[in-house]
């Protein structure tokens, strides 16, 4: 068995991390800086963020954005992991990873993914902060 640090993010911010689109993860707080150097998992909450695809619009293909539109809000569930090997602040230069604008006037901060996978959702209700779920 193994536990592990979990983020639930609104969809698609969530599929789009499992998707590997989506390599940095933002916040406008630096409180998620205890996550660097572990793996984490992504949970889906059951909110879908209407306001995603246009703040991602110029950062995605038209082939992702026809995919997001059809794209179904899933169960609240653990969709995938991550390895967060970076964090710091964000800058301009980050949009693109991000998905989203990352104006160093922002104040945003990043977590940096890498070796993210996709694993079969595992139904379960999500929380704000970071929360653990133990893995059989």
């Amino acid at each position: 068995m193994e536990k592990m640090p979990v983020i639930s993010l609104w969809q698609p911010w969530a599929q789009w991390i499992v998707r590997d689109w989506k390599q940095i993860e933002t916040r406008t707080h630096s409180r998620f800086a205890s996550l660097l150097n572990q793996t984490i998992a992504i949970h889906a909450s059951a909110k879908w963020d209407n306001t995603a695809l246009e703040l991602a619009r110029l950062y995605l293909t038209k082939e992702q954005i026809k995919i997001t539109e059809q794209m179904d809000v899933l169960e609240s569930s653990i969709i995938g992991t991550a390895y967060v090997y970076k964090f710091e602040q964000l800058h301009a230069i980050h949009s693109r990873f991000a998905l989203i604008d990352c104006d160093s006037t922002l104040g945003r901060w990043g977590l940096f993914l890498d070796h993210i996978r996709s694993i079969k959702p595992i139904p379960v209700k999500g929380k704000q902060g970071i929360w653990y779920y133990e893995f059989k």
